[in-house]
């Protein structure tokens, strides 16, 4: 706030501008040669600006990763809505709010998945109060559009109420699965999540 009251209104486009770029192009960088051996001097060094520049818009190199995770994670959700959009079945609607966990294709998916997997300690019991709020809405958001997707199907069947418990079972379950396969060399999460899904979708096909 006190950076953008320097710049006066006819900066503030200026100002956000360059740290969307600055945030694309960090996150390149870490795509690249990975968060922990980013050396921010050298990343400073390729912006052609100089310290005290790029600290007027990061402190830290844990405040930068935190503003392109934050920034990408919001991207793929916008992006995941507008593909459960065009969607017509509960599985297809289903699948595509998983992407992430069952797309071992889709590029973005792939590299944002590196990104996370990095700096995933940063956001486990974390103390920072700003990643514990973006913690809390995009768990906010996510679970939004997950009970959606089970309240209209529900609605569309006439199933009990009941089933709704399912969509934050799903996204228990894939947290548990993630997990699960940040430690297990072998465990195949996309065909073990997969199945899973596919049992959801027999529990609402009757």
């Amino acid at each position: 706030t006190t950076s953008l009251k320097r710049f006066g209104m006819p900066k503030i486009v200026d100002f956000e501008k360059r740290i969307e770029e600055i945030c694309d192009l960090a996150y390149f960088t870490f795509i690249e040669v990975g968060v922990k051996n980013f050396s921010l001097n050298s990343f400073i060094s390729s912006l052609k600006m100089s310290k005290g520049q790029f600290y007027s818009y990061f402190n830290t190199k844990e405040d930068l990763v935190f503003e392109v995770v934050k920034r990408k994670s919001y991207k793929l959700i916008e992006h995941a809505k507008d593909e459960i959009a065009k969607q017509t079945s509960f599985r297809d609607k289903l699948f595509k709010f998983f992407t992430r966990h069952i797309d071992d294709v889709g590029q973005a998916h792939q590299m944002c998945n590196k990104i996370i997997n990095d700096v995933l300690h940063m956001y486990l019991n974390t103390t920072n109060p700003q990643i514990r709020k973006f913690n809390e809405e995009i768990y906010a958001v996510m679970f939004e559009i997950i009970d959606k997707i089970f309240e209209d199907e529900i609605i569309k069947k006439g199933l009990p109420q009941e089933y709704k418990k399912h969509a934050r079972i799903a996204m228990a379950v894939s947290d548990g699965m993630y997990l699960q396969s940040l430690i297990l060399r072998d465990y195949d999460v996309k065909n073990e999540f997969e199945n899973y899904l596919n049992y959801i979708v027999k529990i609402f096909e009757g």
